[in-house]
């Protein structure tokens, strides 16, 4: 993927995170600074606040999505023991297509290694996945896969089971 691309689609994804959660109602800051580190958003509703670091694959594979994950795990935590009011770290991953089942291995992987972070998982297609700090009230499930996914059980239904 080149440069222009990558940063088209950080962009693109950014704005796909930023409207789901000014969608649940939270305020979203966009490029806030501590010390040389800058935070992709900063959202926060009621009394809780994250600082979040966006990570974009090209392709949605575990192998290419744990790494991504793990530095952006490093770099929220960093950003929120830099911050001067508390903060929660929160890390998100997104590809054009991420499988619900890679999805579901990169929230584990997240419980797993880094348990205060919040982790997300969002792709072009719909999929928004969240896990950690009631993140969990932001998970959509992507219109077109669901769809597949019942049209896939009718013709199995229809060829094996009748």
């Amino acid at each position: 993927m080149a440069v222009a691309d990558r940063v088209r689609a950080g962009a693109e994804f950014e704005s796909i995170l930023a409207g789901a959660f000014r969608k649940a109602g939270w305020r979203v800051h966009r490029g806030l600074r501590v010390a040389d580190m800058r935070a992709d958003l900063v959202i926060d509703a009621d009394r809780r606040k994250y600082v979040v670091e966006l990570k974009v694959s090209s392709e949605g594979r575990r192998d290419r999505l744990i790494p991504l994950l793990s530095q952006a795990i490093l770099q929220a935590q960093a950003f929120a023991q830099g911050s001067s009011e508390p903060v929660v770290p929160m890390v998100v991953v997104a590809a054009k297509h991420i499988p619900a089942s890679v999805a579901e291995q990169i929230k584990q992987f997240g419980l797993r290694y880094a348990p205060d972070v919040g982790v997300g998982v969002i792709d072009a297609e719909g999929l928004r996945s969240f896990s950690g700090h009631g993140l969990e009230e932001l998970d959509a499930k992507p219109p077109r896969r669901l769809a597949r996914d019942i049209a896939s059980r009718s013709v199995y239904q229809i060829f094996f089971l009748t």
